[in-house]
């Protein structure tokens, strides 16, 4: 009833559109929190379930995406390649990043990957200790991801939109998009499907939040393709650690354009998966491979990837916020 008399008011004092607006912008932080919440309790009360619960909530994401990111564009061997990596700003849990990434893989662009996690919720625009946000703010002017900068053409920009069209302009102007990253372009599927993705993953650890660690000496890099749970789960620690990383995009098909320790590892399908259950079994199975030139370690083993960077990097607690302290305080405070 109390609950009932509140709400009365607010809209006696404010208006239902005002009051529905502050709705629907709390609704989606809450549910994100109920649903970490629901994480946290199965990893804490019921550990044997979260193994399950945890590979399904990184399945899911690939699902809703359409898979897109799994499959190479054809023809690739007939564009231009850059002779100097990319320079990406992003973090895996903003999904205007994750169009981006898709692209990469599509297109089998290597990247060097600087990840800028979030310090607090709290505050918008905070980066006191973030390792690389500040450098965003400083070359751009904006504090806004993704960031990418090309010094093959000396373009810098943000947009993903933008990034996109001109990464398909730069370097993949003879090739053909795969049908399911086409179909995933379609602006309602996109539309629906991006904000969904961040309920699948909303952990303040799974690339949101920073967690304080010890910056290597020189940058690790990691073999993976986008549409694949196991590298997403390293990718969710390289961005929480903040941790700069070469980025070797190991779409199928990618394998035409450069050898990979990966394909040591396994054996590529070269035809197209009969079924949805026959993409998700492979997308799932796709090996994730590091190589740490700081310890000379190397490493085929998703879990075991992120167990030893977090053995071997991490110098803090993780975060504890929540979302519900989401915007909390002024960047004045």
């Amino acid at each position: 009833m109390k609950l009932a008399h509140h709400i009365y008011r607010d809209i006696r004092s404010r208006g239902a559109l005002a009051v529905l607006g502050t709705a629907s912008l709390l609704a989606p932080r809450f549910l994100r929190h109920l649903i970490a919440s629901f994480f946290q309790f199965l990893q804490t009360r019921i550990p044997f379930v979260w193994p399950f619960v945890n590979w399904i909530s990184l399945w899911l994401v690939d699902v809703l995406r359409l898979f897109s990111g799994y499959f190479a564009a054809s023809g690739l061997e007939r564009c231009k390649r850059p002779q100097i990596p990319l320079r990406l700003y992003e973090f895996e849990g903003c999904p205007f990043c994750r169009k981006v990434r898709e692209t990469l893989s599509v297109l089998a662009l290597e990247c060097d990957i600087f990840p800028c996690p979030r310090e607090t919720l709290q505050i918008a625009g905070y980066c006191r200790n973030s390792r690389y946000r500040p450098a965003v703010k400083a070359a751009g002017g904006a504090l806004m991801f993704p960031y990418l900068e090309d010094p093959n053409t000396d373009i810098r920009m943000y947009q993903s939109d933008e990034i996109i069209k001109y990464l398909w302009r730069e370097y993949g102007a003879s090739a053909r998009a795969p049908l399911n990253y086409r179909l995933a372009k379609i602006g309602v599927i996109e539309m629906l499907s991006l904000p969904l993705t961040t309920f699948c993953r909303p952990m303040m650890t799974a690339g949101i939040l920073r967690i304080p660690s010890e910056l290597p000496k020189k940058p690790l890099e990691l073999w993976g393709c986008e549409a694949s749970a196991p590298s997403r789960r390293v990718r969710e620690v390289l961005t929480s650690l903040e941790l700069p990383y070469r980025l070797h995009t190991t779409a199928i098909g990618s394998g035409r354009m450069r050898p990979s320790p990966v394909g040591k590892t396994r054996s590529w399908p070269s035809a197209f998966p009969a079924n949805c259950f026959g993409i998700a079994c492979y997308a799932s199975a796709v090996p994730t491979y590091l190589r740490d030139p700081n310890t000379d370690t190397e490493i085929g083993s998703s879990a075991a990837i992120v167990q030893y960077l977090l053995e071997t990097y991490q110098r803090g607690a993780p975060p504890q916020e929540t979302w519900m302290m989401y915007g909390k305080k002024n960047p004045s405070d």
